[in-house]
């Protein structure tokens, strides 16, 4: 059965949707400007999720002017249908009352029409404009090799998957599908970034620095439902992460280099006679900055890799 959500716009046929958004520029008169610097497609399986990604949406766009492509499907639907709704978020740029304004179109894929997503994104992108695409749901067999070519940027967050192992192999097959053109960003990954900061604080001082090649063991302790965020610390940096050329303080440098030399699995390959290292990471971490500020990061300076 499927589940009702509200209304997130002006409800649209599929087929008139950039006529319709037309009219709706024509409407708004000369106190709104259109603008878009990149394609933000949100995917996800959530019907409660509809109203609150809207919101994100009008957040990230005071700041990153984009279309916006919300999709709510449910693949697993009795039936097939499909619908569309159009909308705008406006804000004040400067003095006098004119206001930028970013697209939204919302779809609802039921059933068979959950299949139509590569489609759907391709018809409704603006531009060659880079494509930034977040999954909120796991992803799943077959990839659409079309679909993971056109994507610049793919975040996601493993921290909700129920099988990390197996999505994180999908994850590889779509860097290779993309042929390494695309960055990859994990909001989970993401989290640990004050306890990588922290953990390379530790060896700031020249003194502290002096013991790092003694160490010898490393333990990482974690809260029941963390040992993905548990894993990726381990493993370091995740693939496809983009680095950064900036000149860095110690600190800084201390936890890019920190991974590299403890935590990467060659090195703990080497040290296997010696098991693995002393390090630990307090089981009841939580990282409380909304996920539209880290979005908002990832988003900024924005580059085509492709």
């Amino acid at each position: 059965m499927e589940t009702a959500v509200s209304e997130p716009g002006l409800a649209v046929e599929i087929g008139r949707i950039d006529q319709e958004l037309g009219r709706l520029w024509e409407s708004s008169g000369d106190t709104k400007t259109r603008a878009s610097l990149l394609n933000l497609v949100i995917y996800t399986e959530e019907p409660e999720a509809l109203d609150s990604n809207t919101e994100l949406i009008s957040t990230i766009a005071t700041q990153h002017a984009c279309r916006a492509i919300l999709i709510l499907a449910d693949p697993q639907a009795a039936t097939s249908g499909a619908r569309a709704w159009i909308s705008a978020h406006c804000h004040l740029a400067g003095k006098g009352g004119h206001q930028i304004c970013s697209e939204q179109i919302t779809f609802r894929l039921d059933g068979e029409s959950a299949a139509s997503l590569p489609n759907i994104v391709f018809s409704h992108l603006d531009s060659d404009l880079p494509l930034c695409f977040w999954s909120q749901a796991e992803f799943r067999e077959p990839l659409d090799e079309q679909l993971w070519s056109w994507v610049d940027r793919l975040i996601f967050d493993s921290a909700t998957w129920k099988h990390p192992a197996g999505q994180f192999a999908l994850t590889r097959k779509i860097l290779s599908l993309a042929d390494g053109n695309i960055v990859l960003c994990d909001l989970n990954w993401t989290r640990l970034h004050p306890w990588r900061f922290a953990l390379a604080n530790i060896f700031d001082h020249s003194a502290a620095l002096a013991c790092l090649p003694k160490i010898t063991k490393i333990r990482i302790e974690c809260a029941h439902g963390e040992r993905v965020k548990a894993s990726s610390c381990w493993g370091g940096s995740p693939p496809g992460s983009a680095g950064s050329s900036r000149k860095m303080s110690s600190s800084r440098r201390m936890e890019n280099r920190l991974p590299s030399r403890l935590w990467n699995p060659a090195a703990r390959e080497s040290r296997s006679s010696n098991s693995a290292g002393k390090a630990f990471v307090s089981a009841s971490a939580v990282w409380t900055t909304p996920d539209i500020f880290r979005l908002a990061c990832m988003l900024r300076g924005f580059r085509i890799v492709r």
